[in-house]
């Protein structure tokens, strides 16, 4: 079960949209906690003769407790379907791991 709680509006402030002239929305963003991590949604309501509706809702779970999340300098470098990193390559490019170099020079 996902038992939102601690449910706040934001980031943006609620607002009203007009995609159409005879439809307008009331678009609010929302942050809430799940059982799983932080989550953020968006939902946007229409006036149906006696009460706003959801005609959409959109939910994300952006972040999953007690994981660090990969970005910034989490994240791994390299690319993400590689065993081995950008780095880790290009060390052995450079020490010549698995190959001679293509030229010597010596003096």
């Amino acid at each position: 079960m996902v038992k939102p709680r601690n449910i706040t509006l934001g980031p943006a402030a609620p607002a009203f949209e007009s995609p159409f002239p005879d439809i307008t929305f009331l678009s609010i963003q929302f942050r809430f906690e799940t059982n799983l991590g932080k989550a953020f949604g968006l939902t946007r309501l229409v006036w149906d003769v006696d009460a706003w509706r959801s005609f959409t809702c959109f939910t994300l779970l952006e972040e999953i407790h007690d994981h660090q999340r990969r970005i910034a300098e989490n994240r791994p470098r390299g690319s993400h379907n590689d065993k081995v990193s950008y780095d880790e390559k290009r060390q052995d490019e450079i020490e010549y791991v698995d190959r001679s170099p293509d030229v010597l020079i010596s003096e």
